[in-house]
């Protein structure tokens, strides 16, 4: 599980459906969900979790998506197995951790070093601990 620590910096809210858009070393991230704690607020230092399965990973032209999430990365290490590959992603002052099937990750040819974009949906995100600003 990838942690990223982040502050809130706005909450989007309609009836019971929130848009969470926090601030993170070198980005924004957002994240929806159905329910906020009493201790969610704007400015709150939160530390949010990102599951492996969750990020996808592009490289070169990403084109058009509907992944609001995009993040600049570099690939820090590689672990091919026979059907998936773990990778290591350096960004946003941590490593975000990817599971990506061995057939993709040939296809594009991730190497060490290689400059991608991680892809999370906003749905994938979640707040595993809250602090006070």
């Amino acid at each position: 599980m990838s942690k990223v620590a982040a502050v809130i910096e706005r909450i989007e809210s309609v009836d019971t459906l929130h848009i969470v858009t926090f601030g993170c070393e070198t980005a924004q991230l957002k994240m929806m969900s159905l329910e906020l704690g009493d201790a969610m607020c704007e400015g709150a230092q939160v530390l949010l979790h990102i599951k492996p399965t969750a990020v996808a990973v592009g490289k070169g032209d990403t084109g058009k998506l509907s992944i609001i999430n995009r993040i600049d990365a570099v690939v820090a290490a590689v672990e091919k197995g026979k059907l998936l590959c773990r990778l290591d992603l350096a960004c946003l002052g941590t490593t975000l951790e990817a599971i990506v099937t061995t057939e993709a990750a040939e296809a594009m040819g991730l190497r060490q070093g290689d400059a991608v974009t991680a892809l999370v949906k906003a749905a994938d995100i979640a707040i595993e601990r809250v602090s006070d600003a």
